[in-house]
C-alpha cells in the first residue's frame, strides 16, 4: 500500500501553533522517506504545559521557518494527491488546517484517515485507543511526543491493520473497517467517519470561517440518535461540539 503517515505537534492550545512535524511516505508498504522539521509558531509563543508534553521550547525554533515557507518549500509536494494517515487524524487535519488559514492558503487536495477509527474497527475491547495503548497491544516501540516517531508508531499501526484485514486493496480495507476516508479540498474537507448504508439528507452546506465542510450523506433518524446511549458510536458524535449542533441543526 502506498501512504504517508504525520503527526503534528503545536506550542499551545492554538491549533494553528505548529512547531513540529514529523512525515513518513511509504510505497507498497515500505518506507522511502522519513521527514522531520521544527517550525516556528506564527505568534512564536509557547504555553509551558506542551512544552513539558514534547520538550520543545522558542529557542529550539527561533532559527527555524515559519510554516508558509515550509509548506512551499518542504510540505505541500509530500502531502498533496497522498493518502495521509495520523493517530486523531481529527486533530492533525485540524493543525493543517488551521496552520493553512492563518497563512491564507488554499487547502490541497488530501486524502487521509484515522488509525485511531481503524484500529477500533480492528482491535475491539482495548482499554482506550490512544497511541501508546495501541502501540503496546501491538508490540510496537517508539518515543511517545516525538512527531517523527508518532508518524512512525501511527503507520506501523495502519499496517498492521491491513495485514489484519488482508486487504489487497484501499477498497477492500475500507469495506472491511467499514470506514470512509476524508478529504481536504481547496475550499473546504470531508471528514472521515463511519459509512451509513442509507441516507436522506446531505450537510455539505455546512460552512466554518467561510471553508465549506463537507460530509457523507447522513440519515436522519440516525441523526435523531445522536443524544442517546449510543451517541460515542454515532456517526456525528465525533465531531467538534459547535459542529455536531450546527449539523443536527440542518437536520431538523
Amino acid at each position: 500500500m502506498n501512504f504517508t503517515a504525520i503527526d503534528f505537534e503545536t506550542a499551545k492550545p492554538s491549533r494553528a501553533s505548529v512547531c513540529a512535524v514529523g512525515l513518513l511516505e511509504y510505497q507498497d508498504g515500505e518506507k522511502v522517506e522519513e521527514f522531520y522539521r521544527l517550525l516556528k509558531p506564527w505568534d512564536e509563543q509557547f504555553d509551558p504545559w506542551h512544552t513539558s508534553i514534547h520538550g520543545i521550547t522558542y529557542e529550539d525554533v527561533e532559527d527555524a521557518d515559519a510554516f508558509d515557507v515550509l509548506w512551499e518549500e518542504e510540505l505541500e509536494h509530500r502531502l498533496l494527491d497522498k493518502l495521509v494517515v495520523a493517530h486523531h487524524a481529527s486533530f492533525d487535519m485540524s493543525v493543517l488546517r488551521h496552520a493553512l488559514d492563518v497563512y491564507d492558503i488554499p487547502y490541497p487536495e488530501i486524502t487521509y484517515n484515522c488509525t485511531v477509527n481503524i484500529a477500533k474497527k480492528t482491535w475491539g475491547g482495548l482499554l482506550n485507543y490512544k497511541l501508546h495503548t495501541v502501540a503496546e497491544h501491538l508490540s510496537i516501540i517508539f518515543s511517545h511526543h516525538y512527531a517523527l516517531e508518532d508518524a512512525r508508531a501511527s503507520a506501523e499501526v495502519f499496517m498492521h491493520a491491513w495485514k489484519q484485514h488482508e486487504a489487497v486493496s484501499l477498497e477492500v480495507f475500507l469495506e472491511k473497517t467499514n470506514l470512509t476516508n476524508g478529504k481536504k479540498k481547496a475550499g473546504g474537507y470531508w471528514i472521515c467517519v463511519k459509512k451509513v448504508d442509507t441516507f436522506f439528507y446531505d450537510l455539505s452546506v455546512i460552512k466554518r470561517n467561510g471553508r465549506r465542510l463537507f460530509f457523507p450523506p447522513v440519515r436522519i433518524d440516525d441523526a435523531a440518535e445522536a443524544s442517546s446511549s449510543n451517541r460515542l458510536t454515532h456517526p456525528l458524535y465525533h465531531l467538534e461540539r459547535w459542529l455536531r449542533k450546527k449539523a443536527l441543526s440542518c437536520l431538523h
